[in-house]
């Protein structure tokens, strides 16, 4: 019996797989072992057999169970796109009683199309941290179909599917949990932010990360580019005596993907560094501490009861992405200074920032009832790269002496997502009053606000 494909190549596809069996007239005959013959753009699949004669008309031939399969992709030449085998089909022969090989009936089969999709997975090795980019990329698995469209309309063909990701993390770092986009510490998508999706499945043991990526949906190969991406989230581990790093400093960590190609061996898990020879230490990149400077007007002469002042906060950072957030001000008047009293301040429009973004804290000024020092947040606010914006600091003097210099002491910061003295622990006055100055409390720490 003969299977013949003409798939325009020099190497054979299929093999066999699970033994078949001919019946003739109702004797069975088992189908192993096929000799595979390749020449003129055909490959042909031959199985002999020895069967008792027969003769007459009317021979009932059935086969039944015969397989081949399709080899891997990775042993086919093919390249991605659609492939036409234009004759598959198969037929009877057999020898006639002079020793010539004649068919025993019409060759029976179908021409079909071999469709060479595109699978790729990669685990990206450079990595950053800082508040405008605190996911990491740690899974991204991209497929491509055959035709550019939909390959099996209707149907979940997937090509590749996660097993599991073991990691450590990085010192100085923990899994952020409260990650505004999931509130989960690994979360992945299928190429848009709108499909974000929780991983909520994983175990930590001696700093060590074990996440199963059951989870997670793959794709099938429905276009000519989908994507499965898979995000893990760090943050800085303030109980573990994190101290904010230089701008750009890079920790080492170990990280592994397992996954299954299942357009090569369904089932047999790839250890993703392994197969492509490379490292698996990944590096993290802290952008936390973005440089910046404050300027402020050093010498400021009052000719009247109230005054303002220029402080202009600059971001030094070169870079598109690396914008500030939410800048704040501290001024923080000396203990002997009873003359001078904060009363608020003006953004660099001129319009008087709200009393919601200003806090007084510290000892109270006997002659204005208030407490000494002003908190001025620039909420909302973001400071592109190699860019300055100015406040304007308000205060009124007091019991006004000529020639007399007072000094106030110019705190200033930025924070990722919240500011110093606020929260549940400086929603009392009481609590507001106790703070003698910013630098003494648990709150400042630049730039990350570890509680």
């Amino acid at each position: 019996m003969h299977i013949i494909c003409r798939e325009d190549a020099t190497t054979a596809f299929f093999s066999h797989s699970n033994d078949g069996e001919l019946l003739v007239d109702g004797n069975s005959y088992a189908l192993t072992n096929p000799v595979v013959d390749i020449g003129n753009n055909r490959i042909t699949y031959t199985y002999s057999v020895s069967v008792s004669p027969v003769s007459g008309t009317g021979i009932n031939l059935e086969l039944r169970g015969l397989e081949l399969v399709l080899d891997k992709k990775s042993n086919i030449p093919l390249s991605k796109g659609v492939h036409k085998l234009p004759v598959f089909r198969g037929k009877f022969l057999g020898t006639n009683n002079g020793g010539v090989i004649e068919s025993c009936g019409t060759s029976m089969g179908a021409d079909f199309s071999l469709y060479i999709p595109d699978v790729s997975v990669e685990v990206y090795q450079n990595n950053s941290v800082g508040c405008t980019g605190f996911s990491n990329v740690f899974a991204y698995l991209r497929l491509t179909s055959a035709t550019g469209g939909d390959d099996f309309i209707n149907e979940y063909r997937p090509l590749a599917i996660f097993d599991e990701s073991i990691y450590t993390l990085p010192s100085g770092y923990k899994l952020r949990e409260d990650n505004p986009l999931t509130n989960s510490a690994h979360y992945y998508n299928l190429g848009t932010p709108s499909s974000n999706t929780p991983i909520t499945e994983y175990t930590i043991q001696d700093n060590a990360v074990n996440l199963p990526l059951n989870e997670v949906v793959v794709p099938s190969a429905e276009s000519s580019g989908v994507y499965t991406v898979a995000y893990r989230t760090f943050e800085p581990d303030c109980d573990q005596g994190y101290t904010t790093l230089p701008f750009g400093t890079t920790t080492m960590f170990t990280s592994d993907l397992y996954y299954q190609d299942l357009l090569e061996e369904p089932g047999v898990i790839i250890d993703y560094f392994a197969s492509q020879n490379l490292s698996n230490t990944i590096r993290l990149r802290d952008y936390y501490n973005l440089p910046f400077s404050v300027s402020p007007n050093e010498v400021q002469e009052g000719y009247e009861r109230t005054t303002d002042w220029p402080v202009q906060f600059c971001n030094n950072a070169v870079g598109f992405f690396y914008s500030i957030g939410n800048p704040w001000v501290a001024l923080e008047l000396d203990a002997a200074d009873e003359s001078t009293i904060l009363i608020g301040a003006k953004d660099q429009a001129g319009n008087v920032i709200p009393d919601e973004d200003i806090t007084f804290y510290g000892p109270i000024n006997p002659r204005s009832g208030k407490p000494s020092h002003m908190l001025v947040r620039m909420r909302d606010t973001r400071i592109a790269a190699q860019t300055c914006i100015t406040i304007y600091p308000i205060a009124e003097y007091r019991v006004c002496e000529n020639d007399i210099s007072q000094n106030i002491n110019l705190i200033s910061s930025w924070s990722c997502d919240t500011f110093p003295l606020e929260g549940t622990s400086y929603d009392e006055t009481t609590e507001l009053l106790a703070v003698n100055s910013i630098t003494d409390s648990r709150c400042f720490i630049v730039p990350v606000w570890c509680y």
